[in-house]
């Protein structure tokens, strides 16, 4: 008998599967599949689609269905509803019934189940009326939270003087104070630091970690829970769950993300996209790393302990970042790790590593123009930028 041997693969490949429910008319979804196409890859990992047809139009059927015929995946139909239940053709905002909301909870189920059975990696949900900068993936990915949540900014009704608001919050069912932030004013300015930041509330566009697979979280409802109001929404139950499971949730305001919300938003689709694209248009302003020292330091007499990795989000040519490191990342800005030799100063914070050339692997997860936050940087009177206020704050600087 002749034994033929086939190579195995030099590195692991972790298949993250994308999808959600989707409902939305065609001219969004054109829009939300092309930012998903171009979603820069992290290495060793393989992109999966899984959609569920939740009584599309046929016209948004048949997009999806050519795009998962491109990229490979699957899509399912939901079961026949009522289509008076969902609107986003609205007066002030959208209006959703419980129905509604507790239908989308089982099909992301759906995709939940089909993942954890199939041994994926990870699920990304990305809600289908989401515009995404290219980094986003990436972004969230090297986080290495076990949920990671990317921040984008919505005016949730036309009400005038109405502004942006983010779609984390820190308690339910969508307040934006409380757990160690006094108030509304602190959490913006946080998350306008794009630092990674712990939150108690998060959806849309969320990457799930295998642990939370594994431990069984998902979209039904908790029993015992109101369903009130915006407790209805699938969203809020599965955070409750990922809290109950010791899953902290993180914020990831990095990325760069416009909401389809009302209906006139669809003009701005190919304009909102052409923007996205050119993030990376000119010198690097801002720099989204991946820092790991390589070397072990001490931690006590005759101890030593490797350093975890660590995210850093900063802003270039202004000292936040050591020197002989900046210039290496701007070396490196193709997305690569790369080994960095990195001299620490005299000055450091650290003593031991004071004068000494230490190795760090650098990733460049992603890098921006000095661009504004998007639909945030709309939100400005006579050269004020008022999204750190809260809209109590901005009726007052409108009346100076």
């Amino acid at each position: 008998m002749t034994l033929i041997l086939q190579p195995t693969p030099d590195v692991r490949r972790d298949r993250v599967v994308i999808g959600t429910a989707i409902r939305k008319p065609p001219e969004v979804i054109k829009g939300y599949l092309t930012s998903l196409a171009r979603q820069r890859p992290v290495p060793g990992t393989t992109i999966e689609y899984h959609f569920v047809l939740d009584n599309a139009p046929d016209e948004t059927d048949a997009l999806i269905q050519d795009f998962v015929a491109k990229h490979g995946g699957v899509v399912e139909q939901a079961e026949a509803v009522l289509t008076q239940d969902y609107s986003d053709e609205h007066g002030t905002t959208h209006q959703w019934t419980p129905e509604a909301m507790a239908r989308v909870g089982r099909l992301k189920n759906r995709i939940l189940d089909r993942a954890r059975t199939t041994g994926a990696a990870a699920v990304w949900f990305v809600d289908a009326d989401l515009l995404l900068d290219p980094g986003t993936f990436r972004s969230l990915w090297y986080s290495e939270a076990p949920i990671a949540c990317a921040v984008y900014w919505t005016k949730w009704n036309r009400a005038p003087g109405a502004v942006a608001s983010p779609q984390v919050w820190l308690q339910h069912p969508y307040a934006l104070a409380g757990n160690g932030y006094p108030d509304e004013a602190a959490f913006r300015a946080q998350l306008l630091t794009r630092q990674l930041t712990r939150v108690w509330g998060q959806g849309a566009c969320t990457l799930l970690r295998r642990i939370v697979l594994d431990k069984g979280v998902d979209f039904s409802y908790v029993p015992g829970v109101t369903r009130d109001g915006m407790m209805a929404g699938e969203d809020r139950h599965f955070c409750l769950r990922a809290e109950a499971a010791h899953l902290a949730m993180t914020a990831d305001p990095w990325p760069h993300i416009f909401h389809v919300y009302h209906p006139e938003d669809r003009a701005a689709i190919d304009g909102w996209l052409d923007g996205l694209d050119k993030l990376q248009w000119g010198r690097p302003a801002w720099v989204n790393l991946h820092l790991k020292l390589l070397e072990p330091v001490p931690v006590g007499p005759g101890q030593f302990s490797q350093v975890p990795a660590a995210v850093a989000r900063v802003r270039l040519d202004c000292g936040q970042l050591l020197p002989d490191l900046e210039r290496q990342v701007l070396d490196h800005l193709d997305g690569q790790p790369f080994i960095a030799e990195v001299l620490y100063p005299l000055h450091y914070a650290i003593p031991f590593l004071r004068g000494q050339k230490r190795l760090v692997e650098v990733t460049v997860v992603d890098w921006k123009v000095n661009a504004g936050m998007p639909v945030l940087e709309e939100d400005a009177l006579h050269g004020i930028d008022l999204t750190p206020y809260t809209p109590d704050q901005q009726e007052v600087l409108r009346g100076y």
